[in-house]
């Protein structure tokens, strides 16, 4: 499976620079930063009836309470970004972007089976994550968030991802065993 190859040096002072944020001074969102910004060099499909964008998260608890700071007034290609957290993939319809953290139940993949197709920018640091068809893999290298994109999944949600950020993507150098958090 073709993965674009580069690396991502997005330190969270670079989260908090792009995002116009200041949590990486405290060491809170960034993840929410690295989410935002991946957004930020997405395009969706046009939609007049859409009026903001949905950003979706779900996890099974083990995600630390500062990780995600959602009560941020970012918009993004002229849309506020709405967070609302998920418990079932069920949930899922009306997300433009959904982060599924690796203790997620059911596995990730279950998730995708429902977002498969659907113009959805799924993220998610579960090991097999891109291989199991989601669009973004992120993963730690220190205190840094990098990231691997599956360009047959982008290809498949009808999205669009900047140049400039499909450089930034690689694929983890050792990952660790199936189902783990990166």
């Amino acid at each position: 499976m073709p993965f674009a190859k580069a690396s991502l040096t997005a330190a969270a002072a670079f989260c908090a620079l792009a995002s116009g944020t200041e949590h990486a001074a405290d060491g809170g969102g960034d993840l929410s930063d690295l989410i935002l910004n991946l957004s930020r060099y997405t395009s969706w499909p046009a939609s007049p009836a859409r009026k903001q964008l949905t950003v979706c998260y779900a996890h099974g608890g083990a995600m630390t309470t500062n990780a995600l700071v959602t009560d941020q007034n970012v918009s993004i290609r002229g849309l506020p970004v709405q967070w609302r957290q998920i418990a079932t993939p069920a949930q899922i319809p009306g997300c433009m972007v959904l982060w599924l953290n690796a203790d997620v139940r059911p596995a990730p993949r279950d998730w995708l089976a429902v977002a498969a197709d659907q113009p959805i920018l799924t993220l998610s640091n579960f090991a097999d994550f891109t291989a199991d068809g989601g669009v973004v893999g992120a993963y730690r290298v220190g205190a840094d968030w990098r990231f691997e994109i599956n360009l047959e999944a982008l290809q498949r949600t009808h999205l669009n991802i900047a140049a400039a950020a499909l450089r930034l993507s690689q694929k983890p150098k050792a990952a660790p065993g199936t189902g783990e958090s990166r």
